[in-house]
């Protein structure tokens, strides 16, 4: 099992779009994926249309449900997220191995070939969890002058949860989301390939309405769109994500 933490501490950069167009086509491609929403705003689990009221990771973390609350969305399977989980941080506050609760509740998951959580913004016990939990964090990335400046502080988060927590954890790469061929894209590119030189996956993700429009539909982009931009991207960075996974 490959668990990916989908992680950028700056908002508004494709996070939880990049999970649910990853997950889909790692499974249109025969993989077993498991879907975990971490983020108290839900926005992965409304994307499947799966109710806010269902039992999800909020009760998983406080040990008060079980891997038997996954929902299957298409094939998919999916832990969902509510308003709830945003009260665990003030409620866990002092317990011991508070930031490896998904970690150890991994420990009993099903067995799929991939997991992917999909982190909030920012960097509180929800995203120190995912990291403690996840064997790779995976990086979108828009190609922007701001997002540039931030990724220094991913890096010094991603090696103080590998120093502290999870000696195991790796930089997957980073993928420019939303691209364009504007100036400024192609100047952050390339400050990207110096600052992270040969972590920078290949492929990019075009600018798409179509990705932005599936979601209302409750749908992926290859359901929605499966000739567009969008959807071609995905399957693309996909296979490239996949392509270092033995099949079992």
């Amino acid at each position: 099992m490959r668990v990916l933490a989908i992680y950028n501490p700056k908002g508004g950069c494709g996070k939880t779009t990049s999970v649910l167009n990853i997950g889909f086509a790692l499974h249109s491609m025969g993989y077993r994926v498991m879907l975990v929403d971490a983020d108290p705003l839900g926005s992965l689990s409304a994307a499947l249309q799966i109710s806010a009221g269902a039992s999800g990771t909020y009760r998983l973390l406080k040990k008060q449900a079980s891997w038997s609350d996954l929902k299957e969305v298409r094939g998919v399977a999916a832990m969902p997220s509510s308003r709830s989980l945003a009260a665990l941080e003030v409620e866990m506050a002092g317990a011991i191995g508070r930031e490896t609760l998904l970690k150890q509740a991994l420990k009993e998951a099903p067995d799929y070939d991939f997991v992917l959580i999909d982190c909030p913004p920012g960097l509180g016990l929800l995203n120190i969890n995912a990291l403690a939990a996840a064997d790779e964090v995976l990086v979108p990335v828009l190609a922007e002058y701001l997002d540039l400046k931030i990724l220094s502080h991913l890096a010094d988060t991603v090696a103080a949860v590998r120093k502290y927590l999870n000696p195991q954890l790796s930089l997957l790469g980073l993928f420019i989301n939303r691209f364009s061929r504007r100036k400024i894209n192609k100047e952050t590119l390339a400050g990207l390939n110096r600052l992270f030189p040969g972590l920078v996956l290949q492929t990019m993700v075009r600018d798409s309405v179509s990705i932005t429009e599936s979601p209302a539909r409750g749908l992926d982009v290859l359901a929605y769109r499966p000739n567009s931009n969008g959807a071609v991207d995905y399957l693309r960075l996909s296979r490239e994500i996949s392509s270092t996974f033995p099949r079992q």
